[in-house]
């Protein structure tokens, strides 16, 4: 995205804390909009259903993009210099775009939508979803025969890859319960802190703090395994912890001094690393308003599962 989108800011004269804050900060909006490779792999890890925490994600990632677009409109206001308005456009003009993203909108609709509905599980979602977008490129390319040969080796190189993140979870998962760390852990822990909220705020601390080092994937399969336990011991939801790991991680990788996601951008970019610090600062601050928000109303992660279930 930084590639694509950052030259185009930069074209309309945008500041660049600005555009390298929006770009670093909206790449963390992928992961709790389904389809989340991330929430999948916290399914698979803890035995949660991967259609509840792909319905659980909606709202809070809903009230992330309000959070995000409501920074941009206030640093706008307040400096129109950094971000100056575009060319506008009729409104037929821009209806009329809309009309080239309609098979986008209908896959996506009819993979979350049989989904919610249950008529098909979140396997042959995924199958639904790849061959749907198989029909769509094939509909819209014009070398048909590369775009098909590019699409299997990059299907075959992403399937590898996760499955062998799949099995080192499993793995790493087998010897934790046989060693016994997590619940000497839990049993630790349990007999020092009775707050499951303080609990929960600890837990949570550590993942943004190893997410400035490290993948998100690489984090949920490293800690969940340990402090899934403690969150079981606790009686805390799994499918909202879920949701608020899933949005720590990415917390940490937009975190200074070392988010891994900032480093990404400035060598995108190519702006001072001072710049890009300043950029995402005001979206951190709308990160932390958005965790206290979902962590003080569960009920936003939980209502569309429990419609679901009933």
């Amino acid at each position: 995205m930084g590639v694509v989108a950052f030259p185009e800011m930069r074209k309309f004269n945008y500041a660049n804390t600005l555009a390298t804050g929006c770009i670093a900060a909206g790449g963390t909006l992928g992961i709790l909009i389904p389809p989340s490779t991330v929430m999948v792999l916290y399914g698979i890890i803890t035995g949660q259903s991967i259609g509840d925490m792909f319905m659980a994600g909606f709202i809070p990632g809903l009230i992330q993009i309000a959070l995000y677009m409501a920074v941009v409109r206030f640093w706008v206001k307040r400096r129109p210099a950094d971000g100056p308005a575009g060319q506008s456009a009729p409104l037929k003009d821009k209806l009329r775009s809309l009309t080239r993203v309609w098979s986008i909108v209908l896959l996506f609709s009819v993979v979350i939508g049989g989904l919610y509905l249950g008529v098909f599980s979140p396997n042959e979602a995924a199958g639904v979803g790849a061959f749907g977008a198989l029909l769509i490129g094939l509909g819209r390319c014009k070398n048909r025969f590369a775009f098909l040969r590019d699409s299997l080796e990059d299907s075959v190189k992403t399937s590898g890859m996760c499955f062998m993140i799949v099995l080192g979870a499993m793995i790493f998962g087998y010897f934790l319960t046989v060693s016994r760390i997590p619940s000497e852990l839990s049993s630790v822990i349990a007999g020092v802190v009775e707050s499951p909220m303080l609990v929960l705020c600890g837990v949570l601390l550590v993942m943004i703090i190893l997410g400035c080092f490290m993948d998100s994937m690489a984090i949920v399969l490293l800690t969940v395994p340990i402090f899934f336990p403690l969150i079981e011991a606790y009686h805390i939801n799994p499918i909202w912890f879920g949701i608020l790991v899933v949005r720590v991680t990415e917390i940490g990788l937009i975190t200074p001094p070392v988010g891994l996601n900032l480093f990404v951008i400035k060598g995108v970019a190519n702006v001072p690393m001072s710049s890009v610090f300043r950029g995402v600062m005001p979206f951190l601050a709308a990160d932390v308003i958005h965790v206290a928000i979902l962590m003080a109303f569960p009920i936003l992660s939980l209502w569309l599962p429990g419609l679901a279930g009933n």
